[in-house]
């Protein structure tokens, strides 16, 4: 018979209940606070919009005002202009069709410098009843039969004499010229300036100029893009200038508001239209009297604004739920993770493995116990492999002591035996390098200390230059600056005489001027100072990198290295400098003696 094993659930720890009910405030008090502040803070931010829609409306009718003045301006300066006023001159005298299309080109001429400047601009013309003059697609197109039945032409007479602002209208429908382009071509819909230059019975000359309707729709669209809403641009008498989603002259986006709606020259309504509140925001032009409205449904910036705050709480909402967990968990491995591998290192040091590193991380205090504890085991690690090389060294020492126990006695008497033949033979300069040799072998082979009195090493540095001042006759020179107190002090045995020699076979060994070591031992703050200089021909860049170098090839300057800071500690060593002109100089640095 088969038994189904029982499973039943852990019980919710108190860490995780306490989790669960933190949340479960935090949500509550987080939605509360979202209700309040909405139904506190709509209406207010609803004025706010409306104020910044309305002002930023106002700035663009001013824009478009001072476009439009300084057009007024032009259109002022043009008719005022000496030639102009030949020209016309020239016009009313005309006797043939041939004398007024000559003055085309003049004139056409005139109205390009005064009004080509202006990108607002769609073209310019002086129109009268007999010809028109001005360019448009490369050609004049406006028919002078059709202008006087037109719109433009009415509002300019009506003007008398002053600038006229004409509302939107479809350009080759007015003229008669719809056959020329298609619906859809751009420059369809223009509004206009027209201004009366002069009227007599049988004749007229007016000044019109067109614009195209995205002089308002491109700054309009590029200022009111953060809520959804539209504009419009309207005239007194109703006519639509431009409007946001349709050409001007499509009754199907004209605007739901009368312009009586507007009773100032500035400001805003807010207007019910089939059940829904609209703000309405609009500003009159001084310079055209049309109005430029905005309209946007209030839902929309209440929509929008409780859109926002959701998402706002929503991200404290999580600030506050995660930010916690984050903490307790960023506490938790600043604490146990670190304190779990000081434990492993600890298993490990125990088996007497003191190489074992524990990665320091953690707080503060727990970083500075981890760094103890690998500091610690450094230096027992240190001590132990200090200890066994010193032993190593020892057992080395006392066989090379034992290699070098070939009958030194047999070899000294051997090189006495040659320096009586050579005194007896008269050879006093062989026999006076005999005993120099005789010296240096006997301190070599019978001085067995590690360190000897400086004395000692420095006569038999001594005795190795005069051997090498016979073999190189003449070719350098040797100069002391010794302080006598340090002549009885303790030094590493042979650590002079190899830099000699460096000296005198690579530093000597190519030059063709006079050779020079010096000598040098003095004191320097807590410092001994022995140096030895030349004026050789010195080191190579590649070279001196080498020789500082630790695992420098150079056999002879490491191990004087390598005995200093066996003897003394990695504090003290040795420092190759370059000399100028030229030659090196080698400085060997020993704490001062007790």
């Amino acid at each position: 018979m088969n038994h189904g094993r029982k499973f039943t659930a852990r019980p919710l720890g108190l860490q995780v209940k306490f989790f669960i009910t933190y949340c479960m405030i935090v949500s509550l008090l987080c939605g509360s606070i979202g209700i309040v502040y909405y139904k506190t803070t709509g209406s207010a931010l609803s004025r706010m919009v409306t104020k910044d829609a309305l002002t930023i409306l106002q700035k663009n009718n001013q824009i478009i005002d001072q476009q439009l003045e300084s057009i007024e301006n032009y259109a002022n300066s043009f008719v005022a202009d000496q030639s102009f006023d030949d020209y016309m001159v020239q016009y009313q005298a005309a006797q043939s069709v041939y004398d007024y299309y000559r003055l085309d080109h003049p004139i056409t001429k005139l109205l390009h410098n005064y009004f080509s400047s202006s990108p607002s601009i769609f073209s310019a013309h002086v129109i009268t009843r007999k010809t028109s003059y001005g360019e448009l697609f490369g050609s004049n197109i406006i028919p002078v039969q059709n202008f006087s039945k037109s719109r433009i032409y009415q509002a300019a007479i009506a003007g008398e004499g002053k600038t006229v602002w004409i509302p939107t209208y479809d350009f080759f429908t007015e003229y008669g010229q719809s056959s020329i382009l298609s619906e859809k071509d751009p420059y369809r819909s223009v509004f206009s300036a027209a201004k009366l230059i002069w009227q007599t019975s049988d004749d007229y000359m007016v000044l019109v100029i067109h614009f195209l309707d995205d002089v308002y729709s491109e700054l309009f669209e590029t200022q009111f893009t953060e809520y959804e809403g539209s504009y419009f641009v309207i005239a007194p008498d109703g006519s639509i200038v431009c409007q946001s989603g349709g050409s001007a002259f499509d009754p199907s986006g004209a605007p739901p508001l009368a312009t009586s709606t507007f009773s100032q020259d500035s400001g805003y309504v807010i207007q019910k239209l089939e059940g829904e509140e609209f703000i309405v925001c609009y500003d009159v032009s001084d310079i055209t009297g049309w109005i430029s409205a905005w309209v946007i449904r209030q839902d929309v910036i209440l929509n929008q604004f409780a859109n926002e705050l959701a998402q706002n709480l929503a991200v404290i909402l999580i600030i506050l739920i995660i930010l916690p967990l984050i903490l307790i968990l960023y506490i938790n491995a600043k604490m146990i993770r670190p304190l779990n591998a000081l434990q492993e290192g600890i298993k490990e040091t125990g088996k007497g493995n003191f190489r074992t590193e524990v990665k320091v991380e953690g707080f503060q205090e727990i970083r500075s116990l981890i760094q103890n504890f690998n500091e610690s085991n450094r230096k027992i690690d240190s001590l132990i492999k200090e200890n066994y090389e010193s032993q190593l060294l020892k057992k080395e020492a006392e066989l090379a002591a034992y290699d070098l126990q070939l009958n030194p006695h047999f070899i000294l008497n051997t090189l006495n035996l040659i320096n009586l033949e050579l005194i007896t033979s008269g050879n006093d300069r062989m026999c006076e390098m005999i005993s120099s040799l005789s010296r240096v072998i006997e301190y070599t082979l019978r001085t067995r200390s590690l360190q000897v009195p400086f004395a000692l090493d420095l006569a038999n540095t001594q005795n190795y230059l005069h051997i090498m001042e016979k073999r190189y006759k003449d070719k350098f020179t040797v100069a002391y600056e010794i302080e006598e107190e340090l002549l009885t002090t303790e030094v590493p045995k042979l650590f002079l005489q190899p830099l000699v020699e460096n000296s005198i076979k690579h530093g000597f060994a190519s030059i063709s001027w006079q050779g020079k070591i010096t000598i040098r031992a003095k004191r320097m703050n807590h410092l001994r100072i022995f140096e030895v200089e030349d004026n050789g021909c010195g080191f190579s860049p590649d070279t001196l990198r080498e020789l500082q170098a630790k695992d420098s090839p150079h056999i002879g300057i490491n191990n004087i290295r390598c005995r200093v800071q066996y003897l003394y500690g990695d504090g003290y060593g040795l420092e190759i400098s370059p000399v100028s002109p030229h030659g090196a100089c080698i400085r060997i640095s020993l704490p001062k003696s007790v």
